[in-house]
């Protein structure tokens, strides 16, 4: 088995939230197929596994590799190995490592600072306990010495380098975070726990090949949105699937 790159354990997504799109008449297909008539509590239950699954297999299709944040760290180093040249009353040069700098802040905090009106923005005022309103015409300057800027960038070289180590230490990780397949497998784990605690039939495989149940599952998989069904080709190969990963959450090699 090709060994998976180490993925971080969280993902951004925009968009809309995916949408289970299975009628009532195919979801009484599917318990044709299954051999159960589950009650309405237990046909909400399965629907909100299977959307939760939606909402977590698109968490795994837009994380990214481990090696996605040593790009960006790289990039810091590079811009903090110049910090000393910040002088001269500006806090960003006007120098290679000013224009890298801009383009990480651009890239990195985007979203952490947000337009406000002059009437929004407040500063402090040293001789009072009160934060105070000024006009849109106003500035305000920060002036920092030498040392100041060099306390600083020590304080940055030290950040930079526990984040390399904590990346490095990550990058080394056999498995990190997300891993491909990881949503789907779950979500058999936990339809298989539904089938138990409604104690429908849930053994995976019968002497004639794969159980009605895995016929469900299979059947699921089918109609969820084409970029989020599991590659599984049959119901035989889910059987193995699901055979396999309760042997791996029960610590089996």
């Amino acid at each position: 088995m090709a060994r998976t790159r180490p993925m971080l354990s969280s993902a951004t997504s925009s968009g809309d939230r995916p949408v289970l799109d299975i009628s009532d008449d195919q979801w009484d297909e599917l318990y044709e197929l299954y051999g159960q008539d589950p009650s309405p509590p237990a046909r909400s239950a399965a629907v909100n596994i299977c959307e939760n699954y939606l909402i977590w297999k698109r968490v795994e299709l837009n994380a990214l590799p481990v090696a996605a944040m040593d790009t960006h760290l790289k990039r810091v180093e590079g811009a903090t190995a110049h910090f000393t040249k910040f002088a001269y009353g500006q806090i960003i040069p006007f120098d290679d490592a000013g224009r890298e700098l801009n383009v990480i802040l651009d890239d990195e905090l985007k979203g952490q600072f947000y337009g406000m009106t002059g009437k929004e923005v407040s500063r402090f005022n040293k001789n009072k306990s009160d934060w105070q309103c000024f006009d849109e015409s106003e500035s305000m300057q920060v002036a920092l010495s030498l040392n100041q800027l060099a306390q600083i960038g020590m304080a940055l070289n030290v950040a930079v380098k526990k984040s390399r180590k904590i990346v490095d230490e990550k990058l080394s990780e056999k498995r990190s975070g997300w891993q491909s397949g990881q949503a789907f497998n779950e979500w058999l784990i936990q339809m298989r726990d539904w089938a138990k605690g409604n104690r429908f039939r849930h053994g995976m495989e019968k002497d004639s090949g794969p159980s009605s149940f895995a016929e469900f599952l299979f059947g699921i998989n089918r109609r969820f949105p084409e970029d989020m069904r599991d590659t599984v080709a049959s119901p035989a190969a889910l059987a193995k699937r699901v055979k396999r990963v309760t042997q791996m959450q029960n610590g089996d090699k």
